[in-house]
């Protein structure tokens, strides 16, 4: 699996859009554009969508309500919902000149590229334009290409809190950790309940390896919506990051069941069984992660280990073989298929892998008797 790609599963499972659920709203409790427009300012992404649900209730949608509605999206990345907001706005008599550079956004957000490129180009609108070749390029995997024009929008509108967590991604995603912490630093500042900037922090402190600041990130997001099942399995993965076997696995347990079968979720619960040597909960665990498994070199070494240790040596081989191309920095990763290969028999392979291990590792411990 990409870099990227695997990047953009973590974070999307720690994102609001992966479980959304709208809070309450009582009984004759303020709708109008003006209370929704506050609860998004706050980037209380749920209380927006409860205000608007309470609003079609009432009877008492108007354009700027599905203005209000589509900023919303937007700001989760739903470009369906956003465009069908943007339309209806449109056609209640919000301006063309104050539509057309959203819903281009809308339309490239599902990958409509072009008719995006043509809407900005009939609104002449520098920064939107910028916005939609970003999103055209982090669509095709173009990281660098993505934070260039991402940067560029931000240069020319700076207040634009959805297009900093953009710019923030890309940045984490080639490297820029720094520069990524400070933009979602600004929006949780800007908007204190914007529960996408919390995981995305988390996300980059994952990156850094700082699993505490990650934990406490996550803990940020789940301070707003304790439900929100990215952000739970996100503290998951920072406390078992700190090699809290026990407290992730509890964390992780109590999930509901829909939570609970996600792919992400057993491979987690997977690592986890591994590292407290419960390998035939490992065994069906990782089963349950299916072609998550292949993305995640620690989770292939550890699953490993449980083939070896049933005798399946051929089958430990071949998943550390794909953990060494991912991490060939890791000692024991080579150690570990090194001594699968003599397990398996093939003794001159063993002896060709010990020999193809970076001069840099040759003194690790691990292999000194791999």
């Amino acid at each position: 699996m990409e870099p990227y790609r695997r990047f953009k599963i973590l974070l999307a499972a720690a994102a609001i859009t992966a479980v959304l659920s709208a809070c309450g709203v009582g009984t004759g409790e303020d709708t109008s554009p003006q209370a929704i427009r506050r609860a998004l300012e706050q980037g209380d992404f749920g209380r927006v969508q409860s205000l608007v649900a309470a609003a079609y209730d009432a009877e008492e949608i108007s354009g700027e309500t599905r203005l209000l509605a589509g900023l919303n999206d937007l700001a989760i990345s739903n470009g369906i919902g956003a465009e069908n907001h943007f339309q209806v706005a449109k056609n209640m008599g919000i301006a063309a000149a104050t539509i057309d550079p959203l819903l281009a956004e809308a339309l490239a957000h599902q990958g409509k590229i072009e008719e995006a490129r043509h809407l900005v180009t009939k609104a002449n609108d520098t920064a939107a334009s910028a916005i939609v070749e970003g999103i055209a390029a982090r669509i095709a995997d173009q990281p660098w290409q993505a934070r260039e024009a991402f940067e560029r929008a931000y240069r020319l509108n700076s207040k634009n809190q959805r297009l900093a967590l953009d710019l923030a991604e890309m940045r984490t995603q080639i490297g820029l950790f720094d520069d990524a912490l400070r933009l979602t630093a600004q929006v949780i500042k800007a908007q204190p309940r914007n529960i996408r900037a919390y995981s995305l922090a988390g996300e980059v402190h994952m990156r850094r390896r700082n699993y505490a600041a990650a934990e406490t990130a996550f803990a940020g997001a789940l301070k707003i919506q304790p439900s929100n099942g990215g952000a739970l399995t996100g503290k998951a993965r920072a406390i078992y990051g700190q090699k809290k076997w026990a407290a992730a696995e509890k964390l992780l347990a109590a999930l509901p069941g829909d939570l609970l079968d996600r792919e992400d979720v057993q491979l987690l619960r997977g690592k986890i069984a591994a590292r407290q040597r419960r390998h035939e909960a490992a065994r069906t665990l990782f089963a349950g992660a299916g072609d998550s498994l292949f993305g995640d070199d620690e989770a292939m070494f550890l699953a490993a280990q449980g083939f070896a240790k049933r005798g399946e040596h051929w089958k430990a081989v071949r998943l550390l073989e794909s953990a060494v191309r991912a991490r060939p920095d890791l000692p024991e990763y080579h150690a570990g298929l090194i001594r699968a290969y003599r397990a398996a028999g093939d003794n001159a392979a063993a002896a060709d892998r010990l020999a193809a291990v970076p001069l840099s590792l040759k003194d690790a411990p691990e292999l000194s008797e791999p």
